[in-house]
């Protein structure tokens, strides 16, 4: 994801009527993200959206559109169109029921569905819609890599031209050619600038210093993509052959290699390489000392495979089936054998009941049972009786005085505390009589406030007689001649 996308999702909630955010730390001006919050966020995004009443599909926030219209540069990847488009879903959204980014690519209207049920692009393989997709997002890293580091970012977009031109030259690829050349066009430009920058910012270099490799490249790049245009057949394919030539000149004058692990693209299974940092290439030595095979997929030694397990997707692969070779070492398969549920004992009952641990089941996987503290099933005194004194009409313990230690650890005893009623300030009357929404107490406590849409107590318009408080001369039935009622109150007219 963009920095700006990142930067969003830490201020705003994105799914309706939920409201977590992307967790960050600022540090002398910086934010900075753990990647465990990063993977956890990931997952919620992928996870089901909520839908708004009487909606067919949740709600797409013009951000996430925004940046999806932003990583196609405004132009649909099959056809180049730029006059219109929309953020299409690659997997139907009826099914995903999801906007994660990683499901949207622009399209323009002729490639894309407006029906869910249709799969999303006309006359083009879907095949061929997620390697535009791949396209896009790779790009993407490579010119936020080139803001980040000069060498390797430029290296990267050098990469990226040459692969697209491989594209454009894939029979298999014929139908999305318009589209392809449109994207080699705005990173053909976006070379251009940067060739340009680097072989400026470097001439001032000294000739012998270390900048001078970097510049060689950028002066030899920027000479060569002049001579790239769309309508002279073949300079393409030159500029591919010239640039080839001259990163493997500077990589040999810097004492580089390209990463063995991402063929020097700086992106290895759609994230930054691992092996290099997303550089493309390393030094000799730090290339030799790795084992290639340690970064190669391997079936799932806990589904075998095939990414289910028990109905579900796999909980270490997360239904992808396989994983990188070098994770192999993290998984701990005793950790899903059955064992006894160490609440009930495996007995799958506890005090004339079906555990809960358990579902009666009476056993489980270890790693759940490993999670599971004893203490938490045993009774202690109810903290609410513990404050107010026994109450046998206690609303946590039912008036039996103890309950389990789990639930006595989510009570906040705030929420049991009277609070001033709204609707009436805490006097407890409302037009002279008593206040409707606390029967006349002025106060109750805090759980039963929250859990009120104060909106609901809005004095508004009789929809009835419209304001008037009168029918032809006669009072409003509704109403009783006043005008006006609680909102609530209008729901039940006919």
């Amino acid at each position: 994801m963009t920095p700006q996308l990142l930067r969003y999702f830490t201020r705003r909630s994105v799914k309706s009527g939920e409201k977590r955010k992307l967790v960050s730390v600022e540090k002398d001006g910086v934010r900075w993200y753990d990647r465990t919050e990063l993977d956890s966020y990931d997952r919620y995004l992928r996870d089901p959206w909520p839908r708004n009443a009487g909606a067919q599909r949740p709600h797409l926030p013009a951000k996430i559109r925004e940046e999806i219209m932003l990583e196609a540069a405004g132009a649909c990847p099959v056809c180049g169109h730029e006059t219109t488009g929309e953020a299409a879903h690659i997997d139907p959204v009826a099914k995903t029921r999801s906007h994660h980014p990683a499901n949207l690519i622009w399209l323009c209207p002729t490639h894309h569905s407006v029906v869910d049920r249709v799969r999303v692009a006309h006359n083009v393989k879907m095949e061929t819609i997620r390697v535009l997709k791949e396209v896009l997002v790779d790009r993407k890293l490579r010119l936020l890599n080139l803001e980040r580091a000069a060498s390797s970012g430029f290296l990267q977009l050098i990469r990226q031209v040459e692969k697209l031109s491989a594209m454009i030259a894939d029979t298999d690829l014929a139908e999305a050619k318009q589209g392809l050349e449109t994207i080699v066009d705005v990173d053909v430009t976006a070379l251009k600038t940067a060739a340009g920058k680097l072989a400026a910012t470097h001439s001032k270099s000294a000739n012998d210093g270390p900048a001078a490799p970097l510049r060689a490249l950028a002066s030899s790049v920027a000479q060569s993509i002049k001579k790239v245009n769309r309508s002279r057949h073949g300079s393409l394919n030159e500029f591919v052959v010239d640039a080839a030539s001259a990163r493997a000149r500077y990589l040999e004058e810097t004492g580089q290699v390209e990463c063995p692990v991402c063929s020097g693209k700086g992106v290895h299974n759609g994230n930054e390489c691992p092996a290099c940092g997303g550089e493309a290439a390393l030094n000799e030595q730090a290339a030799s000392r790795i084992d290639v095979a340690e970064y190669e997929n391997v079936d799932c030694p806990l589904c075998k495979g095939s990414g289910r397990r028990n109905g579900e997707d796999c909980p270490e692969c997360g239904g992808e089936g396989e994983f990188e070779r070098r994770f192999l070492e993290r998984v701990d398969l005793s950790a899903y054998e059955k064992i006894n549920c160490p609440v009930c004992d495996g007995k799958g009952r506890r005090d004339g009941r079906w555990c809960e641990a358990c579902d009666g089941e009476k056993t489980m996987e270890r790693r759940f049972a490993h999670q599971i503290d004893r203490s938490d099933y045993q009774d202690v005194d109810c903290p609410l009786c513990v404050e107010r004194g026994k109450d046998t009409e206690c609303p946590v313990c039912d008036g039996e005085f103890r309950i389990e230690g789990r639930y006595a650890n989510r009570i906040d005893l705030a929420d049991y505390r009277d609070v001033d009623c709204k609707l009436c300030a805490g006097s407890g009357r409302v037009d002279h009589e008593d206040c409707p929404a606390c029967g006349g107490e002025g106060a109750m406590e805090r759980h039963t406030y929250n859990n009120i849409d104060w909106s609901e107590w809005d004095v508004v318009e009789c929809p009835k007689c419209e304001g008037k408080g009168h029918i032809r001369h006669d009072d409003c039935r509704a109403c009783g001649g006043e005008g006006t009622m609680y909102r609530h109150q209008t729901w039940y007219l006919d």
